[in-house]
Formats: C-alpha cells, sequence, structure tokens
C-alpha cells in the first residue's frame, strides 16, 4: 500500500457540549489523520470516547474554569490516528491560554526528523495578549533548544486580527491599539527568526484571518468544502495537507483461517472414522503420541474445511445502511473529481450528495437508535455494552517512556513496564503461627473431636495471620469471636436446635451489655431497673407487661425467659461497674 500524504482538518467549534453527537457521527466517515479544535468548551464530565470512534487517540487541555474565573469556553483537542506514535508533553507553560503539544515519532510519518505539533486558543483579550504572546515565544524557544533539529507545527486560534497575512508576509492595520500592534508584529518577527512560515492566507468575513498555522515543514492549507460541524464566519474549517510527511502504518499480516461455519463434518467424520489410531498413536513418548495426534486432526481440517481469505475492514458502524455507504462513496469519488478539474458541475453533484448523506444518515442514526431502546427490556446487554466502551477505548499505547527512554516495540515495553512495577510487589507479610496455646481446652467441647479441635488456635486480628481457624476458648475470646462465623462452625460441628439457639441469645445478649449493640427496644423488654414497690430488687432482669406482642420465640420473649433465674445472685446495687462486668461474663460462659 502507498503511502499517503499526512492530513490535518483543523476548525474552531465555538463549543461541542451541544454537538457532541454530532462531532462522534460526522467523524466516523473522515479519512483525516489528524483533527485539530479549537474552543471547545469542554470539561471532565463528557468523555473522549463520546467525540471520536477507536479510530483516533484523543488529547485534550479543557479551560480550567477555577483558576481562569471564567464559567466556560476555551480549551483545545487533537484527535490523532491510532496508527501514529503521538505522546503528549507538558513543556509549553503559559498562563492564561490553552496549549496542546504532542509529539509524532519520525518513524510512524516516514520522515527523518520528530514532528511537534502545538495547538493553542489565545482568548481575546486585548489587556493580556501581549504577556502572553511573550511567554509564548519563550516556551517556544526554550522548546526548540531541548529538542533541536525537529519539525513543528504551531497552530491556533491566536486572535489577532491586527495582522493580515499574504504570501510576501505580515502588515499592520492601524484601526487597532498601538500596543497590541507592537505585541503582534515582535511576536511575527520572533517566530519568523525562530524558523517558522505562515501558511494560512484564508480571510474570514471580515476580511481577516484569526487562525493562523506557523510550520517548519511546507504545508498547503485550503478551505473545507465538507466541514465536520457547522462553520462558524469568523473562522472557516481548513485542510492542510504536510506534503513531505506521510503516514506509514504497520502492514498487516493477513493469515487465512478456517471457516469451520462451511466444513463438511459428514465426510470429516469418516477420515477420522476410518483411521487405526492405535497404529497412529503406538509411541513410547508422550510427545511423540501428541505430535501424531496432532497431525491426523490438521490434515482432516485442511481437506475437509475450507479456509477464509477475506480481510475485515470496519469502515463503517453498524447502523450504517448500505445506500449510505454508497452514497459516502460517491460523494468522495466527485469530490475528487471536482478538485482536480475544478468543474462546476462537479462541485453541484457533490454538494447533492453531500446533503442526501447527512438526511440518510440522521435517518439510519434515529432508526437504530430507536430500535435499541426498544429492544433494552429484552436484552438489556447489548445497552450495558454500549456505556461501557463509552467509558474507555480499547486500543494499547504505542509507546512507554520511563527514565528518560522511550520503547515503542511490544518486547520493550513490556519489559520496561515489569521493572518498573517490580518494586511495588514484595513477598505476603501474614502469617500463621504453628504453636498450640496451652490455655486452648477446646477439645472437651465435642466429644470425639478432640484430633481436630485440639489443634485450633486463637490469633490476634491485627498479626495479619490466615484466618481458616475458629476460637473456641470462650473464657479467653469470648468478645472477639465473629459470631456469625462461630455458629457457622458449630452448626458444621452438629450443634443445632436450642442448643444453638440458646447460644445465639447469649452472644446477643453479651453484645447489647457490654455496648457494642445499641437496642433499646430490647432494652426495653430487659430492664436494668428495680420495681417501685420493691427498693432491693436483685433480680438483673424485669418483664414488662407489653413483652405479650412479641411470639413466644421471638428473642424479646426468650431472654428474659431464660435469664432471669439464672442472675439472681448478682447485687446491682453493691457490685462495682468492672465487678459487675466481670461477673456478668462469668456466668454468662458458665451458663
Amino acid at each position: 500500500m502507498a503511502n499517503k500524504k499526512l492530513s490535518f482538518y483543523y476548525q474552531n467549534v465555538r463549543g461541542l457540549r451541544t454537538k457532541v453527537l454530532c462531532t462522534f457521527n460526522n467523524t466516523l466517515h473522515c479519512n483525516y489523520d489528524i483533527l485539530l479544535f479549537t474552543e471547545t468548551w469542554l470539561q471532565s464530565d463528557i468523555l473522549d470516547t463520546e467525540l471520536c470512534d477507536d479510530r483516533y487517540q484523543i488529547f485534550r487541555q479543557d479551560r480550567d474554569l477555577g483558576l481562569t474565573g471564567k464559567k466556560t469556553g476555551g480549551g483545545v483537542m487533537l484527535c490523532i490516528n491510532h496508527k501514529i506514535n503521538a505522546t503528549r508533553c507538558h513543556d509549553f507553560l503559559c498562563n492564561g491560554i490553552e496549549v496542546l503539544h504532542v509529539r509524532l515519532s519520525a518513524l510512524s510519518i516516514a520522515a527523518v526528523r520528530d514532528l511537534h505539533i502545538i495547538l493553542l486558543y489565545i482568548p481575546p483579550d486585548a489587556s493580556s495578549i501581549p504577556s502572553q504572546l511573550d511567554s509564548i515565544i519563550e516556551s517556544l524557544t526554550n522548546i526548540q533548544n531541548s529538542c533541536d533539529n525537529h519539525d513543528y507545527i504551531f497552530l491556533g486560534d491566536f486572535n489577532l486580527p491586527c495582522l493580515t497575512w499574504s504570501d510576501e508576509g505580515f502588515s499592520t492595520i492601524n484601526d487597532y491599539p498601538q500596543h497590541m500592534r507592537i505585541a503582534a508584529t515582535t511576536f511575527a518577527d520572533s517566530v519568523g527568526m525562530l524558523g517558522f512560515t505562515q501558511y494560512n492566507f484564508i480571510p474570514n468575513c471580515n476580511n481577516r484571518t484569526l487562525d493562523l498555522c506557523f510550520s517548519t515543514t511546507p504545508i498547503i492549507i485550503s478551505q473545507s468544502d465538507d466541514p465536520l460541524l457547522r462553520e462558524d464566519a469568523y473562522h472557516p474549517a481548513l485542510i492542510l495537507t504536510a506534503t513531505d510527511l506521510f503516514l506509514t502504518p504497520l502492514r498487516e499480516v493477513h493469515m487465512p483461517r478456517p471457516n469451520f461455519y462451511r466444513g463438511n463434518y459428514k465426510e470429516l467424520n469418516d477420515y477420522f472414522s476410518k483411521i487405526d489410531w492405535d497404529e497412529v498413536l503406538a509411541a513410547d513418548l508422550l510427545d511423540d503420541v501428541i505430535d501424531a495426534f496432532y497431525k491426523e486432526i490438521n490434515v482432516g481440517v485442511e481437506r475437509f474445511i475450507p479456509l477464509n481469505n477475506k480481510l475485515k475492514h470496519r469502515r463503517y458502524p453498524v447502523w450504517y445502511s448500505r445506500s449510505l455507504i454508497k452514497i459516502i462513496r460517491e460523494k468522495t469519488k466527485m469530490h475528487i473529481k471536482w478538485k482536480k478539474y475544478e468543474n462546476p458541475r462537479d462541485y453541484q453533484e457533490f454538494s447533492i450528495l453531500r446533503a442526501r448523506q447527512h438526511s440518510i444518515q440522521k435517518s439510519c442514526f434515529n432508526n437504530y437508535m430507536t430500535l435499541t431502546e426498544k429492544n433494552i427490556r429484552n436484552s438489556p446487554k447489548t445497552f450495558w455494552t454500549y456505556v461501557k466502551s463509552k467509558r474507555g477505548g480499547s486500543q494499547y499505547p504505542k509507546a512507554f517512556t520511563v527514565n528518560d527512554k522511550t520503547y515503542e516495540d511490544g518486547n520493550g515495553i513490556c519489559t520496561a513496564f515489569g521493572e518498573y512495577f517490580h518494586s511495588v510487589f514484595a513477598g505476603p507479610s501474614a502469617h500463621l503461627s504453628t504453636s498450640v496455646g496451652s490455655t486452648c481446652t477446646t477439645s472437651e467441647l465435642v466429644e470425639g473431636s478432640s484430633n481436630v479441635i485440639s489443634t485450633l488456635t486463637i490469633t490476634e486480628d491485627s498479626a495479619g495471620g490466615q484466618v481458616d481457624v475458629i476460637y473456641t476458648d470462650f473464657e479467653k475470646a469470648f468478645d472477639r469471636v465473629d459470631h456469625v462465623i462461630l455458629l457457622s462452625k458449630l452448626q458444621n460441628l452438629g450443634i443445632h436446635g436450642d442448643l444453638l439457639r440458646w447460644m445465639l441469645d447469649m452472644l446477643l445478649l453479651f453484645d447489647i451489655l457490654r455496648g457494642k449493640i445499641d437496642s433499646g427496644e430490647l432494652l426495653s423488654c430487659i430492664e436494668f431497673c428495680t420495681q417501685r414497690s420493691r427498693t432491693r430488687h436483685t433480680h438483673l432482669f424485669s418483664v414488662p407487661s407489653h413483652r405479650s406482642n412479641y411470639g413466644s420465640n421471638a428473642v424479646m420473649t426468650r431472654l428474659p425467659r431464660l435469664y432471669i433465674d439464672k442472675f439472681e445472685s448478682l447485687d446491682i446495687f453493691h457490685l462495682s461497674k468492672l465487678s459487675f462486668r466481670k461477673s456478668l461474663v462469668e456466668m454468662l460462659t458458665d451458663s
């Protein structure tokens, strides 16, 4: 495939926030290598994948509304074909303007030197433009000094209406303030001294040129006949062609694959049934047996499964109709013909096809969206697959830079990536103690299970040990046990019925008494109080009359019934708080 000249599309779009869908649909059928947009007005709430399909890698510099104190506006965006190795640079420093600096690898554009693309937008503020122009020249000089012998394309909306441009150079217009004219003249002279040439001479409706394109490599600029978005009268859409730069995509190695959908499986089964597998697989080594088996399988596939030699090129979305694709192709041919012969009749036919394309494309998209919305209920997976595809692209980076060294091949990228992140990988710090505590008496818990349970141990959670044990020494670890795990383990050990229910009640009561669970409703049924008729009621619990609202097996009923008689020996008036809690725990664990 012959290399094609590197093509650019530039437009000041005057905001993309309300044109997201239109931008995405219109870029689907464009063949430009690089798209450049100024005044995007974008913020982080709009994703990159909402603006272009996966053929482009997107670089954005949105306006910092907090830093500038403005509500909207500004912003620049670069969309670069994924076949080009592009890297963003952050060395262009200039306050008050939005700048993007992207470096293209010389290998991917068939050049001897790397190409730097600098896209910027200068707000139309006459008071700050002179200082901003000085900062631009300073940053541009520093970049050229650090990247010597490279090519540069420096373009954007400069908002310098005081300059008029022609093939012979520039001139000033006296209708503007003197300080503006001096700053603009100084800027143009400085850019020329750095080796740049201004190539855009296309005026706007006021016969001014606000969008300038400076370059160190030859460029041909023409006005677009088919703008991607509605064209602003003050900013004509431009097409740039770099005459000395070419797109050199990686050559795809086509390998025919078996088309199993069209295989003759009846003949294939007959072929396999006639093979004497005992003889074929009669080998001493396992590797030889496997090789012989796959040899026969491959022979059968080659004989009875046809090959698919078609190349898959997904140029158009799934919702494009055949008529729409045909119109797009005819429109492209007619545009080339008009550019070549400049026949007005060719342009008229091109205009008709262009209008027809926009109409049919809109109709196809609306039909597709209507069908998708109807199928959401029956097939929601398709809808969420589309949503997830908008969350991030599926393209891999073409280069990886670490320690000032850039890797552009797959093996180099993987190796550098692994070496860079090797330091964050460490062996597991968690450990499991093999010692068995001398106080562990769990072998008496379940008769006949001492060989298993006697090896269990208690470990602090903070130690980071492996958790594959159940703590059953209630005397030492009663308030450290995860109750859900404990009850599950007890069920597996054969504890069921009333005994397990009693254990659940006891654990719940203990958590309430020590303040781990705050249950005012339950405490109203299990009162820590004396009856008014008796000043020395030593029972720990009293049962209010409204307890009858609960069933006989409810926890509100079981707890008072089970424990009223168990704690008569506790004197809540004479025991201190510490002694009371200690005695309560002992009774719970001994019950």
